[in-house]
């Protein structure tokens, strides 16, 4: 056998037992159950909260004259968070329907139409924000935090419960 056809043969070889030992660790994993309710409203809780101290940090820099384009790593966040809130509220994650007390109010799943177009709006105000860092559009960046304030308080009042 020449060298040249020892190292294909080899090289084969090394193929065949790579995507063995991969198809066979494909076969071998274990599945990971879905969310449960009350897990959801874990997560979703800790998600308004890190949203609120993502918030707070950018009102802070404005305070301390940071530029708007510093802050794209927040207000990326913001609208990845704004796609993916209504998500957060499955059925069964209501007030009662799990061991988790939440201030969610039924009227999120009785209107939720309405949710939706408030989050729509809340989608839209945090991407103008991702746009003026984009834009380093920092005269407008505060005002535009306060717009986005104005959207949470909208959504709040007719969908959660009063602190």
């Amino acid at each position: 056998m020449t060298f040249r056809l020892s190292v294909l043969l080899a090289a084969l070889c090394a193929g065949v037992a790579i995507y063995s030992s991969y198809a066979s660790a494909q076969t071998n994993r274990t599945s990971v159950p879905p969310p449960t309710a009350q897990q959801i409203v874990l997560a979703r809780q800790a998600a308004f909260e890190m949203s609120a101290i993502t918030f707070g940090s950018l009102k802070w820099a404005m305070r301390e004259g940071k530029e708007a384009k510093t802050q794209g790593f927040y207000t990326g966040a913001m609208v990845s968070w704004s796609r993916a809130l209504p998500s957060m509220f499955p059925s069964g994650t209501g007030v009662g329907e799990t061991p988790v007390p939440t201030a969610a109010l039924s009227e999120i799943w009785t209107n939720w139409r309405d949710f939706q177009a408030k989050d729509a709006d809340y989608i839209a105000a945090v991407t103008k924000l991702n746009d003026m860092v984009k834009s380093n559009d920092t005269a407008n960046f505060t005002s535009q935090l306060m717009t986005i304030k104005d959207t949470c308080d909208a959504c709040h009042k007719d969908f959660k419960t009063r602190d």
